[in-house]
């Protein structure tokens, strides 16, 4: 029995490695030829460099699970092709000693995977940000010279203006752009720049202009333009707008495990500290604003949770995928490698991510709890694979 659960143990990560070190090169040359198509006009090589490491840790992340997959479908396809199973079976030894080396390998992976998602993952994402920014550092100093006079790449956003001097821009047009009609107008004699990278906010200080307002009147059903003039004015623009509840969603998957914990450990007590002032409201309270202030609690408790129980079952995809590769391999009984990746691609590409991003979606929204909302695709997969699996055993 140790001569078997070795070999099977052995074969198992010889097919692991092979397969985990093609799709790793594959996805990160294809992350890396992203960035470069993107950033290497603005960043060095040695940004490049630096980035590598971090770039590499999220493709890991993201491989270990589709690696197991495959090669559990490889190596138990291999052995129903080449009779081994039924002969093992023939000679009394039980099915569990023939899967059990690869359930041990699915548990020591998901332990990997659990310190690279809460740990390593969201820390690769603050890396990947601080080179997106130096990036942007440089497209605002490319762009904003007196060679260039309009600005069109921020979304939403038109700026143009007759040159730059001495940091000082000159006779400036800021345009609001929504459906392809600009909604706001700014015209300014002068103005200065001031740019905050950590709060991703491009913020103008104008001098002698005029603001034009577009707005629809609905007794003459048609825009008109309201204007009003400034001496001084200060003009925020974000350079990323999303909706409010996906900012509070990508602000939590910078969070690593004790920081996580922390503030969804806060966001639980301010909402039962606003459950139970609603419970008994004090005399001079607020009632409206007691229980904005409780949506708003709710919905950060949900987002950290959330986050929470996605990189967990992500973590432990790893381990769920051995029932689905075993039972695939030994349908599907083939040795041919292409083949097992082919097929046990099937239920990822049509199950797994599907339910999983449609989970997220769903738990975003607050419309079902955030444990489903992360677990979803793991369960529907794991599932599925512990549904076939018996199936085979008993035929």
């Amino acid at each position: 029995m140790g001569i078997l659960q070795r070999y099977i143990f052995k074969e198992l990560i010889l097919s692991l490695v092979l397969i985990l070190s093609i799709l790793t090169l594959l996805f990160f040359l294809i992350a890396t030829m992203q960035l470069v198509q993107k950033y290497s006009e603005y960043i060095s090589f040695l940004d490049f460099l630096v980035l590598t490491p971090y770039l590499l840790i999220k493709v890991v992340a993201f491989t270990i699970p589709l690696a197991m997959l495959a090669a559990t479908t490889l190596f138990y396809g291999r052995m129903a092709f080449d009779r081994e199973i039924l002969i093992l079976r023939a000679a009394g030894i039980h099915a569990r000693n023939i899967f059990r080396p690869a359930f041990i390998l699915g548990i020591l992976l998901s332990l990997i995977s659990l310190y690279i998602n809460h740990e390593l993952v969201p820390y690769s994402y603050v890396k990947q940000l601080e080179i997106r920014y130096k990036a942007l550092e440089v497209i605002l100093r490319a762009n904003f010279s007196s060679r260039e006079t309009v600005i069109d790449y921020i979304p939403n956003v038109r700026i143009s203006y007759r040159e730059v001097k001495d940091g000082e821009f000159k006779k400036l047009v800021i345009q609001h752009i929504q459906q392809n009609q600009t909604v706001d107008e700014i015209l300014a004699e002068t103005g200065i720049l001031i740019y905050d990278k950590h709060k991703k906010l491009l913020t103008f200080q104008l001098k002698d202009g005029s603001i034009s307002h577009i707005v629809m009147n609905p007794d003459l059903k048609k825009p008109v333009e309201e204007r009003f003039y400034f001496q001084e004015c200060s003009v925020p623009i974000p350079l990323e707008k999303t909706a409010q509840d996906e900012i509070k969603y990508w602000r939590t998957k910078f969070k690593r495990y004790s920081q996580l914990m922390q503030d969804m450990e806060y966001w639980r007590l301010q909402l039962n500290e606003l459950d139970q002032k609603l419970q008994n409201p004090p005399p001079d309270a607020d009632l409206t604003k007691l229980k904005k202030d409780r949506y708003t609690a709710y919905d950060d408790y949900c987002g950290h949770r959330l986050v929470w129980h996605t990189r967990t079952a992500i973590s432990f995809a790893p381990w769920l995928v051995v029932f689905l590769g075993a039972s695939l391999g030994m349908l599907v009984q083939h040795s041919n490698r292409l083949v097992a990746f082919a097929i046990s691609s099937i239920p990822v590409i049509l199950v797994y991510y599907p339910s999983q991003m449609l989970g997220q979606h769903l738990a975003d929204q607050l419309l079902i709890a955030p444990w489903l909302g992360g677990w979803i695709g793991t369960i529907l997969t794991g599932g599925l694979g512990i549904v076939l699996l018996l199936y085979v055993y008993r035929r």
